[in-house]
């Protein structure tokens, strides 16, 4: 419980306590739990134009003010609209994948993961899955957490030829 009580927090790209966020997640109050992630997932994904990668974080207030963005801001906002509506959610990144493969750098993807019955659930407003596909989703990083496993955003180092992930058995 205390654990997920810092991802309703506002934090550096995830500018939950921003009045024109709240606004936008009240539109949503109405609606059950589940119904009402799932109309924000969607709402994110129909408001977002698609933008090319910027290799910093421009975050939830600014997708939300420019209407575009790319994997990140679309996490970004996602997360701060769950955290304004009360949902713990947190922006996490790694790689989607749904058979073997090496893993490139340019492949690295962020999405938004949310608390729902003590679990945390895949919601990608930038490739349309909710709480769908979750087996493909590799995390190796949480956005903002200084202990996450490769901190910083899309920097890590790979020596050698690369990583090879064996989906399966």
């Amino acid at each position: 419980k205390e654990e997920s009580l810092k991802f309703l927090r506002n934090e550096k790209g995830i500018e939950c306590t921003s009045q024109a966020i709240i606004d936008m997640a009240k539109r949503f109050k109405a609606l059950k739990e589940l119904h009402r992630l799932k109309s924000l997932a969607k709402w994110v994904n129909k408001h977002l134009e698609r933008s090319t990668y910027g290799s910093t974080t421009r975050g939830a207030l600014w997708a939300l003010n420019n209407a575009k963005g790319d994997c990140t801001e679309h996490a970004c906002l996602m997360t701060a609209l769950c955290r304004a509506a009360g949902y713990p959610a947190r922006v996490v990144g790694g790689w989607v994948i749904n058979r073997d493969r090496i893993l490139k750098p340019e492949g690295a993807h962020d999405w938004t993961e949310i608390l729902v019955e003590g679990k945390w659930r895949v919601v990608d407003t930038h490739k349309k899955q909710f709480l769908q596909n979750e087996q493909d989703y590799i995390v190796f990083r949480i956005m903002n957490e200084k202990d996450s496993h490769l901190p910083g955003l899309q920097r890590f180092r790979v020596l050698g030829k690369g990583v090879t992930v064996r989906m399966g058995s």
